[in-house]
């Protein structure tokens, strides 16, 4: 039969913890902040059939810019379509390489001339400083209605 210090140590040593959520919306706006996570949806279908992957790069505002310091803000979703819509709504997806400065191969198929886009990954994003727009998303769904901040890439910082 265990002690009650037995026990207790159990408890101290768990190393599960909880972050204060912060309750206080951040303010639309620009900031300045580092890219530190990438999240992604693989092969997710669209309402269209679409067949595309969604990534959520996550942003920490820097502490020198603003009251939000250490905050952190998710994108509010970078698509890169794999279907036939993906000539046209690719475009976003480029654009955003193209801030981050990710050098793209081009490749001739079909007599056109083509840029291959890449798969985000973690190494492609670590750390860049970068500055986002951050805007308030809302919307209603089975589980209630949503407001959240996210955020957008506006391009890299000038360091």
């Amino acid at each position: 039969m265990s002690n009650v210090g037995e026990i207790l140590q159990v408890f101290d040593n768990d190393n599960a913890y909880f972050d204060e959520y912060h309750d206080e919306p951040i303010d639309d706006g620009t900031y300045n902040a580092t890219v530190v996570a990438l999240s992604k949806r693989l092969d997710v279908t669209t309402k269209n059939g679409d067949v595309c992957d969604i990534y959520y790069p996550r942003y920490s505002i820097d502490k020198t810019s603003s009251s939000f310091g250490g905050r952190l803000v998710r994108d509010s979703g970078i698509f890169r379509y794999k279907s036939k819509v993906a000539k046209t709504r690719n475009m976003y997806y480029k654009n955003f390489l193209d801030k981050l400065k990710i050098s793209l191969n081009k490749k001739m198929i079909d007599g056109k001339l083509r840029y291959l886009l890449p798969a985000l990954i973690p190494e492609m994003l670590a750390n860049k400083k970068v500055v986002i727009n951050v805007f308030t998303q809302q919307w209603s769904d089975a589980r209630g209605f949503h407001k959240i901040p996210v955020a957008r890439l506006s391009r890299l910082q000038n360091v």
